[in-house]
């Protein structure tokens, strides 16, 4: 009777012990704790690389072969779920024509569904960002020696049309420096200089109006070199959004 006792005692603690490794195990997964592996990280760079790419080559097709103006290029979609694209939805352009003919998202223009960024690309520490999780078209930024510059009060004609998705985490904006550029980047990400990604920024969505960026040109902090005539790239935030927080960018329109 001893023998059996011991023997049930020896079954439930290895069963407790199982038990705790297994919640240890799906707490780290739900947390997002775990790294992503190097298949995975090559993924998520080509992804977002590639969604950039299919975006700008939509938005080239509606200026080359529907005549679309630059501020007539509409991003709007049925972000409210409705049914339909109106202007109770994000990125809603008054600029652009009735029939559809200069929209990115939509059978009569580009022919492109909004994107999705795929959450194992994000760092959920910032879930509670406004723009987490979502791809985000700006007009309110100029890139350091592409297209024309102009002095501050005039930069309406100059800031560049762009992309971006916030909020990665750090080795997918490693990767994405190593394929765009070639470069191992796993060292120091470039930082901006703490006006490229200012709220003013991030909360401009594109509606066919650009935003005077008047001291809002991307290069990177004490080095004037990195970000010198980019049009892609990822960069850490300083203060809005604070280090530690990575953001990809691409150029759509360069002006």
């Amino acid at each position: 009777m001893k023998q059996q006792n011991g023997n049930v005692l020896f079954i439930i603690l290895i069963a407790i012990a199982l038990f705790g490794a297994l919640s240890i195990a799906m707490t780290e997964t739900n947390s997002g704790a775990t790294d992503i592996d190097d298949e995975k990280l090559m993924l998520a760079a080509s992804e977002i690389a590639q969604t950039a790419s299919d975006i700008k080559n939509a938005v080239d097709q509606l200026v080359a072969v529907n005549g679309c103006g630059d501020t007539q290029i509409s991003f709007a979609f049925d972000s409210d779920a409705d049914g339909d694209v109106d202007s109770a939805d994000d990125y809603w352009n008054a600029n652009a024509p009735s029939n559809g003919m200069c929209n990115v998202f939509g059978e009569s223009g580009g022919g492109l569904t909004f994107p999705e960024l795929n959450p194992d690309f994000l760092d959920s520490a910032n879930s509670a960002e406004p723009l987490y999780g979502k791809y985000h078209f700006s007009g309110a930024s100029q890139l350091r020696n592409v297209g024309t510059s102009e002095a501050c009060g005039d930069r309406e004609t100059s800031v560049e049309l762009l992309i971006h998705a916030p909020y990665l985490k750090r080795e997918v904006c490693e990767q994405i420096v190593l394929k765009t550029t070639g470069m191992d980047n796993t060292g120091d990400i470039p930082q901006d200089n703490n006006i490229f990604y200012e709220h003013r920024n991030l909360g401009h969505q594109f509606d066919g109006t650009y935003k005077d960026a008047c001291g809002f040109e991307l290069y990177a902090t004490g080095d004037p070199d990195v970000f010198n005539g980019d049009i892609s790239g990822c960069v850490e935030g300083k203060t809005l959004p604070p280090e530690g927080t990575y953001h990809f960018f691409h150029a759509l329109i360069v002006r």
